[in-house]
């Protein structure tokens, strides 16, 4: 991936609370220009939708906490601390 870029999608009328859409673009090696949409489901830690590389998630994962926009939860080292491609564990529940 050469040229990767990232940008927020606002107002896509989905609660702001739940989901963060992201577009992303590159070029590949052979210089084809790729782009789309990537959907961070926050309550879960972790994209939904279509598979996507392993190096695509993880840039958009560092872009995510880099942005500050990923809720920080008790209890762990950072942001988004769990890998992209499955389940994150959840924040404890209050008491």
């Amino acid at each position: 991936m050469r040229n990767l870029r990232f940008g927020f999608f606002e107002n896509s009328g989905l609660p702001v609370e739940s989901r963060i859409l992201i577009f992303y673009s590159f070029e590949t090696e052979d210089r084809l220009a790729r782009s789309g949409i990537l959907h961070y489901l926050i309550p879960e830690r972790r994209f939904v939708g279509p598979r996507h590389t392993a190096d695509l998630t993880s840039a958009a994962l560092e872009f995510l906490n880099a942005s500050g926009r990923l809720p920080a939860w008790d209890g762990d080292a950072g942001a988004g601390a769990a890998a992209p491609s499955t389940p994150a564990r959840r924040p404890p529940a209050e008491t």
